[in-house]
């Protein structure tokens, strides 16, 4: 405002407008609205020719910012990038709304759960004119973080063949043959082999015990579909393994002692697994048929096993012999007192 009349004062500060709403560099700004009032508090607005200067094409109306923030979505592999998330809209210019929705997409089509979702193609129109203001705004498009899901196709698996029993082989293993696959698109269905793996739950001897199926999937087309869920039972059976031993080395002939053992150093023990060999020890006992004195008689090995890894292995089958011999034990008398004298009674004692 210019100098006005002495004694003369502003009543209504004038105002200034943009020549238009919209974003630019370029603007015309137009003052109004001045009024005046004299000493006396009278309004003297027409004792004045208000002559309103335009300013130059210099005033500046900068973008709104608005963040526009895709949200995390899941799906099952379809081979596009669409999302059916809605990204979220911050606050508007009051006055203006949503033309066209913002949409958002997956960064790539492979499946996986770290992918990012990025937004993007909204449109803001005025509500009074329907005018497209989007150009208006600075809009910020912010991608969600990495945790976008795109899951495998769902595949089905028949019940596999399980070989449900074996001997202890130190090794939690079993035989498996996998059922048939369902789910397959026709076109995959030759680039796409399901594998199976079968353990024990744990590799010991013993019945009742669970044998878990876990899946695979290999070739061209597996890592568009999802590995089929496990499958498991709790009829699994883990027999001890037999072990076998060289031949003993015998005491074959002993003097009678009333009982029926003898002495016996035990053979090679063979069919340990090579794991155990330390935890595994073998015990044999020899015995005579019975304890008394003869020729040819019979001596039986029978083994036995300790140590922590004894439960898993069956001991080795008894050993015989026929060629045994129990001899006389030898008596002696320390002393003896005879009567040398006697009446004759017609006998020799």
């Amino acid at each position: 405002v210019g100098t006005l009349v002495a004694g003369d004062v502003v009543n209504a500060t004038p105002i200034q407008v943009f020549d238009n709403a919209n974003y630019g560099l370029n603007h015309v700004l137009t003052a109004s609205g001045l009024t005046i009032l004299n000493g006396s508090g009278i309004d003297v607005t027409n004792n004045y020719t208000i002559n309103y200067v335009p300013s130059p094409a210099s005033g500046v109306i900068n973008k709104f910012d608005l963040t526009v923030t895709a949200v995390i979505d899941s799906k099952i592999y379809d081979g596009t990038v669409t999302s059916v998330g809605k990204p979220i809209v911050g606050t508007l210019v009051a006055g203006d709304v949503v033309n066209v929705a913002p949409v958002q997409t997956f960064d790539n089509i492979s499946v996986g759960n770290t992918h990012i979702l990025i937004a993007s193609g909204l449109t803001i129109i005025k509500i009074s004119t329907s005018e497209d203001v989007t150009a208006n705004y600075n809009i910020i498009y912010a991608n969600s973080l990495n945790d976008g899901v795109i899951l495998g196709i769902p595949l089905t698996v028949t019940n596999p063949t399980i070989t449900e029993s074996k001997v202890y082989d130190g090794n939690t293993s079993a035989v498996v043959i996998p059922g048939i696959l369902s789910g397959v698109d026709v076109l995959d269905i030759p680039n796409l082999i399901l594998t199976a793996n079968a353990t024990y739950d744990n590799a010991n001897t013993g019945t009742g015990k669970t044998i878990t199926v876990t899946y695979g999937l290999s070739g061209s087309a597996a890592s568009i579909y999802a590995i089929p869920s496990n499958f498991s039972i709790t009829t699994g059976e883990i027999t001890p393994k037999p072990l076998t031993v060289s031949n003993p080395i015998i005491t074959d002939n002993k003097v009678y002692d009333g009982n029926t053992s003898t002495g016996v150093t035990s053979g090679i023990l063979s069919g340990v697994v090579a794991t155990d060999v330390a935890n595994v020890n073998l015990v044999s006992v020899a015995t005579y048929d019975n304890p008394n004195v003869g020729t040819g008689k019979t001596i039986t090995v029978a083994y036995g096993l300790n140590g922590t890894a004894a439960t898993n292995y069956s001991a080795p089958l008894a050993y015989t012999v026929t060629n045994g011999v129990i001899t006389g034990k030898l008596l002696t008398v320390i002393s003896m007192q005879l009567a040398t004298s006697k009446i004759y009674d017609g006998t020799t004692t």
